[in-house]
């Protein structure tokens, strides 16, 4: 029987090798070259239980994996290491250049279409000079912007 230690070193090993094989093959971004070989990962394990129905090749990983409580986990354990994750890769700058984006739809209601959010997002970014590629947008005289990023 597998224990939680056990599981937990697994992870950690094939992530490393992920990783590993991402940076050496893959060269995509780190966080996206692991979801995708999380994903291949996660589909050769179902190929597996397709091709071997008779086998019960993951009773002890389900009994282990019904025993931890992920909602506990997740709110108590890995959102305060997740949250400051992203601060750590936060550009004030453009959050400042946004800011008024970013208020309008942090209070919007959830039903509001994605196409009305999508133009709210847009006049905001032409209101705060740039567009959504982070480019400045061009003047209307048809000059560059200046310095700070106003046409």
């Amino acid at each position: 029987m597998i224990s939680i230690f056990d599981l937990a070193a697994l992870l950690l090993t094939l992530s490393a090798l992920f990783s590993w094989l991402n940076r050496r093959f893959l060269r995509m971004p780190h966080s996206i070259g692991l979801l995708v070989m999380g994903l291949l990962a996660s589909l050769a394990l179902v190929l597996v239980d397709v091709a071997f129905p008779g086998q019960h090749l993951y009773e002890d990983l389900t009994r282990i994996l019904d025993q931890v409580d992920f909602t506990g986990v997740v709110m108590n354990g890995m959102l305060a290491f997740l949250l400051f994750a992203g601060a750590l890769n936060l550009d004030l700058g453009a959050l400042r250049d946004r800011a008024f984006a970013v208020a309008i739809l942090s209070v919007s209601e959830a039903r509001e279409a994605p196409e009305g959010c999508r133009r709210l997002a847009t006049y905001a970014s032409k209101r705060a000079g740039r567009n959504r590629t982070g480019a400045a947008w061009p003047s209307p005289a048809g000059q560059a912007a200046n310095s700070v990023g106003r046409p």
